[in-house]
């Protein structure tokens, strides 16, 4: 759902072949309101998956320039900072550990110098203190923008 964005239109599949455990999986279901899709989003995601090839194919290389702009930035104008090996479609985890900031001072640091609200690496466990997660699932201009920005208040931490 997440790659056409029809999420909000509630058509997650379920593939089951254990009868029992698909039972169990329609009680639960139905004890917590989950209904199933309506035909808008039954229709949504049958055109999806049956025409929506080139669109993904497009949405790839995107996503994947992107990928390759934050990389080529960071390594370029953010010394000490570094883009972990993607291992995911559009979700970017940048190393900042070098910087030497505890959580709190890193949060403070993308909020009010950088000026970027992204995903703090320590709210997915201990082990992502020292990361941010950066969605690249945006229009160029707006990861140059945030690019800029982080360069900036880098530059302005170091001077």
């Amino acid at each position: 759902s997440k790659t056409f964005n029809l999420a909000a239109l509630q058509t997650s599949a379920a593939i089951i072949a254990d009868e029992k455990l698909r039972n169990q999986f329609k009680k639960v279901k139905m004890s917590h309101s989950i209904s199933d899709p309506t035909i808008l989003g039954f229709i949504a995601t049958t055109v999806a998956y049956t025409k929506g090839d080139e669109w993904v194919n497009q949405l790839l290389d995107y996503i994947k320039g992107n990928m390759d702009y934050l990389d080529h930035f960071l390594k370029t104008e953010c010394p000490g900072v570094s883009l972990i090996d993607p291992q995911g479609l559009y979700l970017a985890w940048v190393d900042m550990r070098t910087l030497g900031m505890s959580n709190e001072e890193q949060e403070d640091f993308m909020l009010n110098k950088a000026h970027l609200w992204l995903d703090e690496g320590y709210v997915f466990g201990e082990e992502g203190s020292g990361f941010e997660r950066f969605n690249l699932a945006c229009p160029r201009s707006t990861l140059e923008k945030a690019c800029l920005q982080l360069k900036k208040a880098l530059d302005e931490k170091s001077a």
